[in-house]
């Protein structure tokens, strides 16, 4: 199966679980029960005060979760907002209580900033900002061997569909039809699976030139929810062949 990086999957733990290792701290620190602890931090009730306890290190956790351009632009500015607020601490203030934050919260942030300092890379980088790159995205395709037409402008093309997924199709060409395809936007893929009839929008992720024709991988766009559930029971049902 196609795995997120470890990276990805650990850093989103470690921050959605920041309250929770807080409170143990104060329990650890004082010695209070749970309720003593619970009310004290309840009395504090302002916006900030409650964002800053609660939600700062989750809100990051939940942005990193789904790696996008818009998640690295967020999950910085949520970053470089924590880290400010760990500089800007003083002694014995909110949300610690303490001489110093706690050690889980900085070694949290440090990891985080050896992250954003390794993504600034250009290879690392375009993970967030390509989604063909991000490999554990990609849905599972299946074989399919089916005729299917794409349309390009007002015309249409014949071609044979090789295999699908949920979020497109790869469809080969025979080399005559080449030079009427190349370097065109694909409006439309027209195929019928299982005895119905698909009309899906399509863009061209990436071609492949072959022997005898062209390939192309085609990604679906703008198709309506009701044209998705309907894809999403045709493929489960080819999902239950290959089992």
């Amino acid at each position: 199966m196609k795995s997120k990086p470890i990276l990805y999957k650990v850093i989103p733990v470690l921050f959605i679980a920041e309250p929770f290792f807080k409170l143990l701290a104060f329990k650890i620190n004082t010695g209070f029960s749970w309720e003593t602890i619970l009310y004290n931090i309840g009395s504090r009730s302002g916006l900030v005060d409650v964002f800053d306890f609660w939600l700062m290190f989750p809100l990051a956790g939940i942005i990193i979760l789904k790696i996008n351009r818009w998640t690295y632009y967020l999950f910085n500015l949520t970053l470089f907002y924590i880290i400010y607020r760990l500089m800007t601490f003083q002694e014995m203030d909110w949300p610690y209580y303490s001489k110093n934050p706690f050690l889980y919260n900085y070694v949290v942030v440090l990891i985080s900033i050896a992250i954003i300092t390794m993504t600034q890379f250009p290879y690392l980088k375009i993970l967030f900002f390509n989604p063909r790159l991000r490999w554990w995205e990609t849905e599972k395709r299946y074989y399919t061997d089916i005729d299917a037409n794409i349309l390009i402008g007002d015309k249409f093309i014949e071609g044979k569909m090789k295999n699908i997924s949920l979020s497109g199709a790869y469809v080969i060409f025979q080399q005559k039809l080449v030079p009427t395809i190349e370097n065109r936007n694909v409006n439309k893929l027209v195929f019928h699976l299982d005895h119905d009839e698909f009309k899906l929008g399509t863009e061209i992720s990436r071609s492949e030139e072959l022997e005898d024709g062209l390939a192309l991988g085609l990604k679906f766009s703008n198709i309506s929810f009701i044209q998705k559930i309907r894809l999403l029971k045709k493929i489960k049902k080819l999902k239950r062949q290959y089992r």
